[in-house]
């Protein structure tokens, strides 16, 4: 399995709500909007919502004018959102979905022993060799030191450096 991150973005803007006012048409109501990743490797996951636009201003831009493009758009939706969202903190969260996948994936195929010396703490581990590769197992291993619930499972590692990690444990969470 390949575990890079290389991720191509998509937003999109469906529906567009518009609504009259008093002295214009098609004003922009509400933006229901979408942010879509995919892998170079298939992998896809996407963020969503809807945000509310207030009342237009003197820079009001016709609905179907060339000047109304989706980054127009994409800038009102990420002022909407507000909290301080940057669309490289949407970008991270689908990065972080599609990740995520990819590891949960890798736990499903790897083979996992129990830990028979340590009855007291049930649990199950996998080692650097039983992966398919350095390289997967480092990107496994770097994630799970900063996710580590994923599903009804708990991981840790059996070190803090990555080039000296062997194990990576398991236990119901």
């Amino acid at each position: 399995m390949i575990v890079n991150m290389a991720n191509s973005y998509n937003w999109t803007f469906d529906p567009i709500e518009v609504r009259q006012t008093a002295d214009r048409a098609d004003v922009v109501h509400e933006i229901h909007w979408r942010l879509n990743a995919t892998s170079e490797d298939n992998w896809s996951a996407a963020v969503y919502g809807r945000v509310g636009c207030g009342d237009p201003d003197d820079d009001f831009i016709e609905f179907d004018s060339a000047d109304f493009t989706d980054d127009l758009v994409k800038g009102w939706v990420i002022a909407g959102i507000g909290q301080g969202v940057t669309e490289g903190k949407l970008i991270k969260a689908v990065d972080d979905q599609i990740a995520k996948a990819k590891v949960q994936r890798l736990f499903d195929e790897i083979e996992w022993r129990l830990a028979k010396t340590m009855p007291e703490i049930p649990h199950w581990y996998t080692r650097r060799g039983d992966w398919e590769s350095e390289e997967t197992f480092e990107w496994v291993v770097s994630f799970v030191q900063k996710n580590n619930k994923i599903g009804q499972f708990k991981y840790w590692t059996s070190n803090g450096l990555l080039k000296n990690t062997i194990i990576i444990n398991k236990r119901k969470a």
